[in-house]
Parts: C-alpha cells; structure tokens; sequence
C-alpha cells in the first residue's frame, strides 16, 4: 500500500514521517482493497491542526476521514477513528471473506 504524507507550514520536514506511517499500515496494511493513502497536516490558527486521511479504494469510493485539534497526534487518531467505520461497511459490502 502506497502512504503519502503531506505537509505544509510547521509540520512541513518534522522528521515523524515513520511514527504516521507505521501506524497506517499497522490500521490498514491488512486491507488488500486500499490502493494508497494520502495524510495530509495543515495550520489552521496558530494553535491548531488539521489532519485529513483519505483512503483510495480499488472499483469503489474514496473514504475520507479529518480531525482538527492542538496535539496532532490527537488529531491523526481522530481522523483514523472516523475513516474506520468506512472501511469496515466497505470490506463488508464488497469482501465479506476478509
């Protein structure tokens, strides 16, 4: 599964890339359906961060799931919590056996 991260601002070269991306595959990697995905951190004010997640599926919708919080660690698990009931009613619409 291919994992691109985008950042921009402050987060851009933080060096954390391996935290994100681990997680991503540890939550994901177990799902053959999802060709790639795309994590992207953005200011919002001085104080906070937006997180988006956005899961290419293959023959089907793209899932998406964004958080907004101080602490991006925060927001990066908020955003994977509200991408995974998408996931979950995708594999099972279209991958009962997985």
């Amino acid at each position: 599964m291919k994992i691109i991260i985008e950042a921009q601002g402050q987060f851009a070269g933080q060096g954390s890339d391996s935290f994100f991306r681990e997680k991503l595959e540890k939550e994901f990697g177990k799902f053959q359906f999802i060709n790639s995905l795309r994590l992207k951190f953005k200011s919002v004010k001085s104080d906070q961060v937006e997180v988006s997640l956005l899961a290419y599926t293959e023959n089907g919708p793209d899932l998406f799931g964004s958080s907004v919080s101080q602490d991006v660690k925060i927001a990066f698990n908020n955003s994977i919590r509200k991408i995974q009931p998408q996931v979950e009613k995708y594999r099972v619409k279209h991958y009962q056996n997985i």
